[in-house]
């Protein structure tokens, strides 16, 4: 059963209340240019997010209310541990602000900065494997399997894969480059993941579509995420859109 509240989001935003937090802009975290069909909430009252959150100012965290059904964010559902431990949601309808919480204690400073080094190592890493994509050329090739993308590290083999076949060559993936990259990030850095990961990924030709099969094995607990790419859009099987690959937009 999904909490009550209160509800909180952080944000370098300047907000007040009665201002509503839309779905459909880019994510707080990491450079992207892709949006979000989902707003993100926690029953959590950690400024956590307020501080870590791209843009200028200080972090702000805000008590929210949801105007739609909030669901657990797969994101971080299911990862580390079993069930939502975070106490996380997303919702495809407007947060509400109610108020603004002034009391929250500033994390220290060296916790801060080392959690930026420890995403800009991440981001190098991810560097690595987002090369090892191949080019629009390469997958216009690919007619009748699939592939398997095998990571461990910043070690990356990308090799036929001898479990899947594909139906036949796909001429105009659209933004499967964006929406890979994006099955890479998150399926490889969320919270708790190992290192060893494995995707296939499979074309099908008849509805422009390219279908990622994620495995990870952890120290905690294995696990299974399968995700497909149409039209611009990277969905979660079994949650929804995720990544919408329409054009930019500057979002709170």
């Amino acid at each position: 059963m999904l909490p009550s509240g209160p509800f909180y989001h952080g944000t370098k935003a300047d907000l007040r209340p009665g201002d509503l937090i839309r779905p459909g802009y880019r994510s707080n975290y990491g450079d992207s240019a892709r949006t979000s069909p989902w707003v993100y909430l926690t029953a959590t009252r950690s400024a956590l997010g307020a501080e870590l959150a791209r843009g200028d100012g200080p972090g702000r965290l805000y008590i929210v209310e949801p105007t739609g059904p909030i669901f657990d964010d797969p994101d971080l559902t299911d990862k580390k541990f079993p069930g939502n431990p975070t106490r996380s949601y997303r919702s495809r309808h407007p947060l509400r602000v109610l108020g603004e919480v002034t009391d929250w204690v500033p994390s220290p400073p060296e916790m801060i900065r080392g959690i930026h080094e420890g995403q800009a190592r991440l981001y190098a890493m991810q560097a690595t494997r987002i090369a090892r994509i191949p080019d629009a050329s390469a997958l216009a090739r690919l007619e009748s399997g699939a592939l398997l993308m095998r990571i461990k590290g910043a070690e990356v083999e990308l090799v036929p894969s001898p479990e899947e076949t594909a139906s036949g060559r796909i001429s105009d993936v659209h933004a499967w480059h964006e929406g890979w990259v994006a099955v890479i990030e998150s399926c490889v850095t969320e919270i708790g993941l190992s290192v060893e990961t494995r995707i296939v990924i499979t074309p099908e030709a008849a509805d422009d579509t390219l279908r990622f099969r994620v495995e990870a094995d952890g120290p905690e607990r294995s696990w299974k995420r399968a995700l497909r790419l149409v039209r611009g859009v990277l969905s979660d099987e079994a949650h929804g859109e995720i990544w919408d690959f329409g054009a930019a937009a500057g979002g709170r």
